[in-house]
């Protein structure tokens, strides 16, 4: 019994016992329990965490196809029992549905590739592709052209060598599509290629996962094809039976051959071959190529504007109407606030799925709830965007970690101005459009200047991954010594300031190193404890994210009510953010609330690193005008001050070296009052 055969006949029973076809996840599991995949390997070649399809769709389809056959169904035995169930079922009558299953399966192509029926299988019961009304119809027009009255061919045939691109036709022979994970790629290649007048026999499918060579990837097609062909002579092989038979090529996964950690659309230095591929694919006469990503080769993308053999298509996500059809098909109640749970996954359909299950099984289809109940990102939805992120460079990580952190979109100019990069700023321009080319950022038109933001999930999820840096590492005192000193790869040198000073009852730095803290001193990351967590607040913390440093943080009052130099309260508040005094707490006169950060580290030089920042609480629009932050020596001299104005939402001092036994005195002053914080190193 072939894989098609059984997805039938499974979907024809499961839609006879609960009135609804296959799933798509259910779909998963059973071509991979067919393959004798595990359940990891499935959520690897799909778009669904190991945990959603082994302890929540899995279950439910053993049971409910155990309840149908009437003994146990289940990874194991899945295939044993239903080609014995199918065989039973073609001895019961020549009617049966399993004989007419096995009269499809009897005509199929005995020299069928694997790939080929597991393209025919995946292809039968295709999930709904909701929206991309537009896009399908884009790609169905181009296979059309592409496949229209194949040329025959002159003697020559495509080589490697051949086919510059000056030279292509004009009809269509590469399609790219590209988006994050989940977004519909996939479905939608199908769904247009079933719309197609082209025989099955004549689709091959493939996926880089494997990271294959081009000339073992080439001998593969060909071996499933009974073309007999030299390993090194593969891909000029293929190129020629492309060349004079009209036949659609699918491959997923094109990010698996291009590096990571570097900017979007660079061949691995083992697969640069595949570049040359692809130029002599665009030269042949008959045949066309599909290829799915995340990210697309760089000079693909950048030609698919003015070639007419090569076109590519980015998937953003769905309309909030074709959204909302499929919210309504997911079932869901309160639909005035499914705006609101569109806008957070982005029209992500994938995302919005899992969040409905998640909504339908713990908040009762009430997706009021689940936003009043949770902001960060879903488990399924990380592991849709983590594979991406995993493939930036570090100058994409800075970008869109401090869009994150600012909450509003910033122009070229103004990302210029704010953000530090180790490379010059021309190099900035690259960076954008790789990140753009990657589906993470999105260019907002303005009139004047055009600006930059991060579309609502990978907002969310890099927000998410900000505050994670904040998480404390409470670190165990050692009975016998302490840890070693480790590196910083974020600390400022420039500007550097020394200390000399003692005090008689200062906060001890050295010792948060190791895991001591006074009770007054707070985890940084129960700033951000909440469901929505301040942009202002982030914005400020942005420069204390580096992991190496120990950060703490305490609530000072600074009150005017008698006019006394030094009528000021501490206040520790046991960490609480939520308890954190407002601009109207207090007794009555002028109260200002504010947060002292500190952040230190100890270098390799067993030098302490320090950083001191003053914020507002939360709901706190920004620092009242003229308050200041200085550091002072013991003797009172003053090393560094900085100022607040109407505009700051925090101020900082600069970063400063210090010796262990060394102290020194943060002061804050607001009208005629300050407030002094002595600390030792």
């Amino acid at each position: 019994m072939e894989l098609t055969a059984a997805l039938k006949l499974v979907d024809a029973i499961i839609t006879n016992h609960r009135g609804t076809a296959l799933k798509d996840p259910e779909i998963v599991i059973l071509e991979g329990t067919w393959q004798g995949l595990t359940y990891e390997q499935m959520a690897d070649g799909s778009e669904y965490s190991t945990n959603y399809l082994m302890r929540d769709s899995a279950p439910k389809l053993w049971k409910q196809l155990s309840t149908i056959l009437g003994h146990p169904i289940g990874k194991t035995n899945f295939r044993i029992e239903f080609a014995a169930y199918a065989q039973s079922r073609t001895q019961s009558g020549p009617q049966s549905e399993a004989s007419k299953v096995n009269a499809l399966e009897v005509s199929s192509r005995t020299n069928a590739s694997r790939s080929e029926r597991l393209y025919e299988a995946s292809s039968v019961l295709l999930p709904v592709l909701y929206g991309y009304k537009r896009e399908l119809m884009q790609v169905q027009n181009w296979l059309e052209q592409g496949l229209a009255h194949p040329q025959t061919n002159t003697p020559k045939q495509a080589t490697l060598k051949q086919a510059p691109l000056k030279q292509t036709n004009r009809q269509v022979r590469l399609i790219g599509l590209w988006g994050l994970r989940g977004i519909g790629k996939s479905l939608l290649c199908k769904t247009a290629v079933t719309r197609t007048a082209i025989p099955d026999s004549s689709v091959i499918l493939r996926s880089f996962r494997q990271g294959l060579s081009l000339d073992d990837f080439c001998t593969s097609i060909l071996n499933s094809l009974n073309v007999a062909a030299s390993r090194q002579r593969a891909s000029s092989a293929l190129l020629a039976l492309m060349d004079i038979r009209q036949m659609l090529f699918i491959f997923e996964e094109i990010e698996t051959i291009l590096r990571p950690g570097t900017l979007a659309g660079e061949y691995l230095l083992a697969h640069q071959d595949y570049r040359d591929f692809f130029q002599a694919a665009l030269a042949i006469n008959s045949s066309v190529i599909i290829v799915t990503g995340t990210e697309g080769p760089a000079d693909w993308v950048s030609q698919s504007g003015y070639n007419p053999a090569l076109r590519s298509i980015f998937l953003g996500g769905l309309s909030e109407a074709a959204a909302t059809e499929l919210l309504r098909d997911e079932a869901l109640l309160t639909p005035e606030y499914w705006t609101r749970l569109i806008a957070r996954y982005q029209g992500h359909p994938l995302a919005l799925k899992s969040a409905a299950r998640i909504i339908r099984e713990m908040f009762n289809g009430r997706v009021d709830s689940f936003l009043e109940q949770t902001s960060a990102p879903l488990n399924d939805v990380v592991h849709l965007l983590a594979p991406s992120f995993n493939r930036l460079s570090d100058s994409e990580n800075r970008i869109l970690d401090w869009l994150a952190s600012q909450g509003s979109p910033l122009s070229l100019t103004e990302l210029q101005q704010t953000i530090e990069l180790s490379k010059e700023r021309t190099a900035l321009v690259s960076i954008l459009e790789s990140l753009k080319q990657r589906a993470l950022i999105t260019v907002c038109p303005d009139p004047t200047s055009p600006t930059f933001r991060l579309p609502a999930l990978v907002e969310s999820y890099v927000v998410q991954k900000l505050l994670a840096q904040f998480v404390a590492e409470e670190i165990s005192p050692k009975a016998h010594g302490f840890p070693a000193p480790s590196q910083t790869t974020h600390f400022r040198t420039d500007n550097i300031l020394t200390l000399s000073s003692v005090d008689p009852q200062p906060t001890h730095l050295s010792q948060w190193v190791h895991g001591y803290f006074s009770a007054d001193w707070h985890p940084v990351y129960q700033l951000f404890e909440g469901n929505a967590p301040s942009k202002v607040r982030l914005r400020g913390a942005y420069h204390l994210r580096d992991k190496t440093f120990v950060k703490r943080f305490k609530y000072i009052l600074l009150s005017s009510n008698d006019g006394s130099e030094y009528n000021i309260l501490s206040m520790h508040l046991g960490g609480n953010p939520e308890s954190a005094p407002t601009q109207d707490s207090g007794p009555v006169g002028e109260v200002t609330a504010v947060i002292l950060l500190a952040a230190v580290h100890q270098n390799a030089e067993g030098l302490y690193e320090i950083c001191m920042q003053v914020q507002m609480p939360e709901n706190v629009k920004g620092l009242p005008d003229s308050l200041a932050l200085r550091l002072l020596n013991s003797q009172q001299v003053l090393i560094a001050e900085v100022q607040s104005s109407k505009e700051s939402t925090f101020i900082q001092l600069p970063y400063f070296l210090g010796k262990k036994a060394e102290s020194f005195q943060v002061e804050l002053t607001y009208g005629q009052n300050r407030h002094l914080e002595a600390f030792l190193v």
